[in-house]
């Protein structure tokens, strides 16, 4: 679960195949979306593992294919339109973090693994 910089989103990702967008007003959710299909090269039934905001408002989330590896995908705009996805890792990925300039995205694996993407 991570709060956007200006602190009017929250965005949360579940084991249930969904990343879920709600407005945050004062200590109220409002849900505005859900995003529950597969990055653009993934269409096998995958789990969302991580979800962050950058500093100018995209989202990204790392998801992992029931059958191994995973894939680290950027969404945009209003809609959450999909505008970049790619395969990260071959293994599931247990921990990441964006840096706080929002150009690199740090993923750990279930292996130990780590592995630094470039946003920009």
């Amino acid at each position: 679960m991570e709060v956007n910089a200006n602190e009017k989103l929250v965005v949360t990702a579940s084991q249930d195949q969904t990343a879920r967008i709600y407005s945050l007003q004062d200590t109220t959710l409002t849900p505005l979306r859900k995003l529950s299909f597969a990055p653009l090269h993934c269409q096998l039934p995958y789990n969302f593992a991580f979800a962050s905001f950058t500093r100018s408002g995209q989202l990204v989330t790392v998801s992992n294919p029931r059958q191994g590896g995973a894939f680290l995908t950027v969404w945009e705009g209003p809609e959450m339109s999909q505008v970049r996805s790619q395969k990260v890792s071959s293994d599931p990925v247990s921990a990441a973090g964006l840096s706080p300039d929002s150009r690199h995205f740090a993923i750990g694996t279930i292996e130990g693994d780590c592995n630094i993407i470039l946003l920009e």
